[in-house]
């Protein structure tokens, strides 16, 4: 395996999402077997191929698509020999060519250089002025081109992006998979319109409460609990919790009224113990500013987290709160954070999602978030689950002070 195609594969694994082949000074029978020897780590990866600057080239390979400069073919010729339902992608420089290359059926424009870059020196540049203009001009994808880094995309945010094409900051670094990572996290900052958090364990540091919430509820019963209490009923619900506490201990109460009082506990030391994680203070302010929508989809009951939220004057950063109850499903399915989405008026595209729980972060990403884990020490020291996570997570955070 050739270290080109191994750093194309660490990239697609990274997180990049489309791979576009460029090779001007290529002799056209070594352009073909390029890209035949890309088709194949693409098609395996289900990643489109898009092919710069050559017609010839991207229907012999059967290319996804084709991307065309200005002084190449025009966007109404290249559309006319793909045809209908291959991907088409023009670069454009201003506002008249934007809207050019949309009407003659681009699916999407490449704008820039944004920055200036070592890989096209003849590049021209374009201000954050125009490549404003140009996003919120057209309705198809623009994705911002040149020069583009870990360190200055975030100068981006605001322009209506929908993606970026890098070379040098992906393919110059030593490690091109961990490079893809970072890259993709710092681009989905700035796109995203939509952030979806979890509750427990990740805004809020509330796990003391659950921890003695039914070892508390026993006590008040003169009742001594059995030596693995939490572990029975860490993955159920409150009803499932009221239910196996009923079946196995000798209490009068049925398992609704047991629930109530399980909810009056749980409310009541949400409201005098939970404190936000480090840095998520701090993190939702930033959000905020950006004009971001946030949820949160949480396991828990609706009156304990408004309440906590109440109480830390963090009730105005959040839209809405969505619960597995309103979804009617617990987090091994994604019905709350698709309800979740709905209720922000989000699109999953553009959204983040984080999570601090291992099941809930694969259900989210396999419904197609992209998914953010969140360590913490209540649930992945305790599962032994932080390897998994770092290895499901697009992205993973040791703590939310990490996201800058």
């Amino acid at each position: 395996m050739t270290d080109g195609v191994k750093n194309l594969e660490a990239a697609i694994k990274g997180g990049a999402t489309l791979v576009q082949l460029r090779c001007k000074n290529l002799p056209a029978d070594e352009f073909i077997s390029r890209a035949e020897e890309v088709k194949k780590i693409t098609s395996r990866y289900k990643v489109p191929l898009i092919i710069n600057d050559n017609l010839e080239v991207a229907l012999r390979v059967n290319a996804e698509g084709l991307h065309a400069g200005q002084s190449d073919i025009t966007a109404r010729e290249a559309r006319k020999m793909l045809g209908p339902r291959k991907i088409l992608g023009i670069s454009v420089f201003n506002k008249k060519e934007a809207l050019e290359a949309q009407a003659a059926g681009a699916d999407y424009l490449g704008a820039g250089a944004v920055f200036p870059t070592p890989s096209k020196g003849d590049a021209q540049n374009i201000s954050m002025g125009v490549l404003k203009e140009i996003c919120s001009t057209v309705k198809i994808p623009v994705v911002a081109i040149g020069g583009i880094n870990a360190n200055n995309i975030a100068r981006l945010e605001g322009a209506g992006l929908s993606g970026i094409a890098v070379i040098s900051s992906l393919f110059g670094t030593k490690d091109v998979y961990t490079a893809a990572k970072e890259l993709r996290f710092e681009i989905m900052k700035v796109i995203s319109d939509c952030i979806i958090f979890d509750f427990d364990g990740t805004l809020i540091d509330s796990m003391p409460v659950w921890k003695n919430l039914a070892k508390d509820y026993l006590a008040g019963k003169n009742i001594t609990p059995g030596p693995v209490l939490y572990e029975e009923l860490e993955y159920l619900t409150l009803p499932e919790a009221a239910l196996h506490l009923k079946n196995k201990y000798p209490l009068a109460d049925g398992a609704e009224e047991i629930e109530k009082e399980l909810s009056h506990l749980l409310t009541e030391g949400y409201k005098k113990y939970s404190l936000f994680k480090p840095g998520a203070r701090e993190l939702l302010e930033k959000l905020q500013s950006q004009n971001k929508k946030m949820v949160i989809a949480t396991g828990a009951l609706k009156e304990p987290v408004t309440a906590v939220l109440k109480r830390l004057k963090a009730r105005e950063f959040f839209t809405n709160i969505i619960t597995t109850r309103d979804a009617g499903a617990s987090k091994d399915s994604p019905a709350v954070f698709l309800a979740a989405l709905k209720a922000a008026g989000g699109v999953k595209e553009k959204s983040i999602l984080a999570e601090d729980n291992l099941t809930a972060l694969q259900t989210a990403k396999k419904a197609g978030f992209y998914a953010v884990g969140v360590y913490d020490s209540n649930v992945n020291d305790v599962n032994d689950d932080k390897q998994q996570m770092l290895e499901s997570a697009d992205f993973y955070l040791n703590s939310l002070e990490e996201w800058k």
